[in-house]
């Protein structure tokens, strides 16, 4: 159950919402029909705390929110049990519909992994979004290991670490040249930059941002 209460919003001087209500029973499909700046949008981003409502309250599944006091925690607390499609949807092909306003983005971090993964530690892993993996050996998983771990897991992107750049890192520790030469040349990307922004045309494979040493 979903109800929102006397919702009110201003931009500058202009009263977008004044007093909007809304309720939504489990199982419900429900259209906000209206012109355009008549506050449909504004009235979603606040059901989803994307925007911040000057008055009002929300009743999320009996329990009771006063909608500009909400804190960060519990906004990302009742976040994690709804789904929102923008207007720009940028959708994830390799999702379903459901997964696309269920799931968010799962990332998985190795860390300084020095071992292979059980086929019960990988589990929960496998099919994330971005795997961080270790791929310098000596003290962490090498490049042929790191790949094995990839390929069960199967990410739609790979982004190795802890290797060594030029002078930086250890003699006895590998360049990531040894992790990409196991890798198609068209499923390794090197950037131009230090970070790069996952959206549903985002390349798949591997991905090695611009070392800033």
């Amino acid at each position: 159950m979903l109800e929102l209460k006397n919702i009110k919003k201003s931009f500058g001087g202009t009263e977008v919402l004044k007093n909007v209500g809304l309720s939504v029973a489990k199982g419900d499909v429900v259209a906000i029909l209206g012109p355009s700046g008549s506050g449909k949008t504004t009235l979603l981003r606040i059901a989803n705390f994307l925007e911040t409502a000057d008055g009002g309250e929300m009743n999320f599944e009996g329990e009771v929110l006063d909608l500009p006091k909400v804190s960060h925690r519990d906004a990302a607390r009742i976040r994690r049990k709804t789904g929102f499609v923008f207007q720009n949807y940028n959708l994830f092909r390799n999702l379903t519909a459901l997964e696309n306003v269920t799931e968010g983005l799962r990332v998985v971090h190795l860390g300084d992994l020095g071992h292979e993964l059980s086929g019960e530690q990988l589990a929960p892993l496998r099919g994330c979004d971005t795997l961080l993996i270790p791929v310098g050996g000596f003290y962490t998983i090498d490049a042929e290991t790191a790949k094995r771990v990839a390929d069960a897991i199967a990410p739609r992107v790979i982004v190795p670490m802890h290797y060594r750049h030029g002078s930086h890192g250890y003699d006895v520790i590998a360049t990531v040249e040894d992790f990409l030469r196991l890798y198609p040349a068209d499923e390794v990307h090197c950037l131009d930059g230090s970070s790069f922004e996952l959206t549903p045309d985002a390349p798949r494979g591997v991905i090695v941002p611009k070392f800033m040493g």
